[in-house]
């Protein structure tokens, strides 16, 4: 019986193994848009006996897909995929003798190299810095003087830090990754599912740090045959749509 549809539903992300299998899943939370493209390249053989040059024959030369998820929640492996990242999570310590500034300016803020920071001290020439000189944003690490006089050499702080998670940007290499949707047809309630075995993710194409609505990430990859597969399977090399009950 054919149906109409409107998919919904859950979507996972997995980097893999090197046996090609998937790793724990992460819930990539509320994904308003997961479109699948597949696409051939063709040979095609044009007669030469009717003299209409008619095409008589097709080879298929080339398979390939192309998937872009939208994800709207800061969730750490998907921001790491968006941003091509390396985390590094900061945890509790504390930082001693760090570069601040060699001759500060007053209403200047000057940043230190970490965020989420506590009990700052600052020293100049090897002595102290009365605090009254100096603010501090403690949760983004910036400290601006109020009054320079009598500071004389470069400025080093110590401090402790909280925790944080830093992302560095295009740090790392592409990654495959596995994606799965638990779906459901919105038009029938029926359970579906899609799995795409290899998709090398690239970054996100656009991430709008700063506008007057809620923002996502538009996270664009290849889906690559899995060699580790079986072509004349059921699984197929590229994926697998499932109609689960059918």
């Amino acid at each position: 019986m054919s149906q109409y549809f409107s998919f919904r539903g859950k979507v996972y992300i997995a980097r893999r193994d090197a046996s090609g299998n998937a790793l724990g899943f992460t819930f990539a939370g509320n994904v308003p848009n997961l479109s699948l493209k597949l696409g051939v390249e063709k040979d095609e053989h044009i007669e030469s006996q009717s003299g209409q040059d008619l095409v008589d024959d097709v080879d298929i030369t080339k398979r390939s897909g192309e998937v872009t998820l939208v994800a709207e929640q800061l969730i750490k492996e998907v921001i790491a995929l968006a941003l091509n990242a390396k985390v590094t999570i900061v945890a509790t310590g504390s930082k001693t003798d760090i570069a601040l500034c060699s001759s500060p300016v007053v209403g200047t803020p000057y940043m230190l190299p970490d965020v989420n920071v506590s009990s700052v001290t600052l020293e100049a020439g090897g002595s102290a810095v009365a605090t009254e000189k100096f603010t501090v944003d403690e949760d983004y690490g910036m400290v601006t003087f109020l009054d320079v006089n009598g500071i004389s050499g470069a400025v080093t702080a110590d401090y402790s830090t909280g925790a944080a998670t830093h992302y560095a940007l295009h740090t790392d290499t592409l990654p495959e990754v596995w994606i799965r949707l638990n779906g459901i047809n919105a038009k029938t309630m029926d359970k579906v599912a899609l799995d795409l075995y290899r998709v090398g993710m690239d970054p996100a194409e656009t991430l709008e740090w700063i506008n007057s609505k809620r923002s996502n990430m538009t996270l664009p990859g290849i889906v690559m045959a899995d060699m580790t597969k079986d072509a004349d399977g059921p699984l197929g090399q590229f994926g697998r749509f499932i109609i689960i009950g059918e």
